[in-house]
């Protein structure tokens, strides 16, 4: 009976397609969208503290196999459905790559630089985690625009 619990948890979360990470995602993101910086920073760590570790075994994963990024990613209405697939496969690693992302922003929005170099040094690892943008129909890179941050704070 012990295993029977978590192992019904874990069908009904896929059941509904409700991951935790995707929980906390959708709390930093409301705060964020909010402008209610610290919030975001908040929950935003809570998904990198609770999944960082599975986000960074993922993409030294996909890194071993030799796994590339389809190069049209960012056209919007360019993916294959196989290749969205692909991509949402990875939802761990897209979720902490955001996260990271927006502790980054919601520091420099504070103007707390040094917090925001290392978050946006953390999504830089996470290359392979992308975020996609349905309003779009396109995919973004966090590991980019945090390089791109990082290129402008130094």
């Amino acid at each position: 009976m012990k295993t029977a619990l978590p192992i019904f948890l874990l069908n009904a979360m896929f059941l509904i397609n409700v991951w935790p990470q995707e929980q906390c995602l959708t709390n930093a993101w409301n705060n964020y969208n909010n402008q209610q910086w610290k919030k975001a920073i908040t929950e935003a760590t809570n998904c990198t503290t609770q999944f960082g570790p599975r986000a960074r075994q993922t993409q030294k994963n996909l890194e071993t196999k030799g796994y590339k990024l389809p190069t049209n990613y960012t056209v919007p209405g360019s993916l294959s459905p196989q290749q969205k697939s692909d991509i949402f496969s990875h939802g761990l690693l897209n979720d902490i790559a955001v996260s990271y992302w927006m502790v980054g922003m919601s520091n420099l929005r504070i103007n707390n630089k040094q917090e925001a170099k290392l978050a946006f040094q953390n999504a830089v690892k996470l290359g392979f985690g992308l975020c996609y943008d349905p309003k779009k129909d396109l995919f973004w890179s966090p590991a980019e625009e945090s390089q791109l941050q990082l290129d402008e704070l130094n």
